[in-house]
């Protein structure tokens, strides 16, 4: 998967046709029967100084990520909140509480940390059970994936070098993140 998202990540580069943004398509193994899960990745933990630089969606079978790759954080963050806005409810997320600060939704969400030991506090909102701990990784020939503190450090390289690696990092984990929710809202419906 993530040879294929490094393809589409550097087509889209090649033709932004003056976007601020790419998207990368892609398909789910297991179609989600309702609703749609959700996930974005900051370049930080705190909604009223950092901003979302990926959104990434699961409608069914169909994934899609939307990745900044010009620092419009605002413009960016409006398209975020009507992107998810419009999708079908409930939105689930694994620590639904980050996802809703970031995007300002206050639709239908289902958070599916519920379910594990979860400590949130206003200085350090990183939940103890990290979502890598306690699913397996969907792509298990090419099983690295940088870890979600990671992220920022991707994107700070992406804005200096301009090198497309960056980006297929931060993608290849948000849908990554995005399988692996789905993983336990299987697990969840099944019990």
């Amino acid at each position: 998967m993530k040879p294929l998202i490094a393809k589409e990540v550097e087509r889209n580069l090649l033709f932004p046709k003056g976007r601020y943004f790419i998207i990368i398509n892609s398909k789910a193994v297991k179609p989600l029967q309702k609703g749609t899960i959700i996930d974005v990745e900051t370049d930080g933990l705190f909604p009223d100084r950092n901003h979302i630089i990926t959104l990434g969606i699961l409608k069914r079978n169909e994934i899609r990520i939307f990745q900044l790759i010009k620092p419009f954080y605002d413009r960016f963050q409006k398209l975020c909140h009507q992107i998810v806005e419009d999708q079908p409810m409930p939105h689930y997320a694994y620590a639904s509480h980050f996802e809703q600060s970031f995007l300002q939704v206050t639709t239908e969400w289902q958070d599916l940390t519920q379910y594990y030991e979860v400590d949130y506090d206003q200085e350090n909102p990183w939940r103890t059970s990290r979502l890598a701990a306690i699913t397996f990784h969907p792509f298990p020939n090419q099983p690295y994936d940088i870890d979600g503190q990671q992220v920022l450090t991707e994107w700070q390289q992406w804005l200096k070098t301009k090198k497309p690696q960056h980006l297929t990092n931060i993608v290849y984990h948000n849908t990554c993140d995005i399988l692996r929710t789905q993983q336990i809202l299987e697990k969840m419906q099944n019990e």
